[in-house]
């Protein structure tokens, strides 16, 4: 064996072992870092996909408050006056304040004025009984003072209602009712709060039966345990869970968003160019070393 073909394997061996311990090292360490990071970002994208969502109670109770502290609808609550509702409600004003829902309640929850309209089709529809019937007088949409907003799940769908308590214009009681409003939390609005918030946003149920197994398993967890879950989907995809809490406060509600795993890619890019490299230096490396003994 000559000498150059020995020091050639040499080079070979010690090159080779050396990509092993930088690879080893690039994946642990490295993609490690980059994992946390990758984890980091998205737990701020959950967090901001939650901040859009509440955003949107907010709007809407703040659409009820306009409404509910009004001399008009203090007075309307007492004589259901027609011209007030010939005068203010009609199928423009559901499309305006962009909601499906009008319920107005006197103090014992029985429903003044009760009308739907579907945003899609543009049609009057009715109320759905059951949204009535989580109205009633010991319902927290009622008994809550101040007024309640939240997220209730019925057989019809998802709605965020904000029931806010029927005062004068100058905020004076005492109240005589709510001014409920509801907009179904569909796909259509989801697909509207995604594009806004520029990321994939999803609200299961816990009753869904199509519900992905990830989310199915932590609706399964103790309430203690159900914090903010990051997972891995696959290569190209990570998906963050929150539960979120419905207008009773149960948490029977997951948020979920899905991203693109950017993060991973560019660490897997850089841990690709750095093996590249060493693989590019030990070939000039041998080249040299072998013109050398020449």
């Amino acid at each position: 064996m000559t000498l150059q073909t020995k020091t050639l394997l040499t080079i070979s061996l010690a090159l080779g072992c050396l990509l092993l311990v930088t690879h080893q090292i690039a994946s642990t360490l490295w993609l490690g870092s980059f994992a946390e990071l990758e984890r980091n970002f998205a737990l701020r994208d959950l967090e901001r996909a939650r901040g859009s969502l509440i955003n949107e109670f907010e709007h809407l109770s703040d659409l009820a408050k306009d409404w509910s502290s009004w001399d008009d609808t203090y007075a309307f609550v007492v004589d259901a006056d027609p011209a007030y509702i010939d005068a203010n409600i009609s199928d423009t004003s559901f499309l305006n304040l962009g909601i499906n829902l009008i319920v107005v309640l006197d103090r014992s929850g029985r429903a003044v004025y009760q009308q739907g309209f579907d945003l899609e089709r543009k049609v009057r529809i009715p109320v759905p009984d059951s949204l009535l019937a989580r109205l009633g007088p010991n319902s927290v949409f009622l008994t809550d003072a101040a007024g309640r907003c939240g997220a209730v799940c019925l057989p019809e769908g998802t709605l965020a209602v904000a029931a806010r308590p029927i005062l004068t214009s100058r905020h004076e009681g005492p109240d005589r009712g709510r001014m409920v409003f509801a907009r179904f939390l569909d796909a259509g609005f989801l697909a509207s709060l995604s594009r806004r918030a520029r990321l994939e946003i999803e609200l299961l149920r816990r009753d869904a039966a199509d519900a992905p197994a990830e989310a199915r398993a932590i609706f399964a967890l103790p309430a203690a345990a159900g914090g903010p879950q990051v997972a891995v989907l696959d290569e190209e995809r990570i998906v963050c869970h929150a539960l979120f809490v419905d207008a009773e406060d149960l948490p029977d509600l997951l948020l979920r968003v899905v991203l693109p795993r950017e993060v991973w890619r560019h660490g897997r890019a850089g841990r690709t160019w750095l093996l590249a490299g060493l693989v590019a230096a030990g070939l000039v490396f041998s080249v040299a070393v072998l013109a050398l003994l020449h």
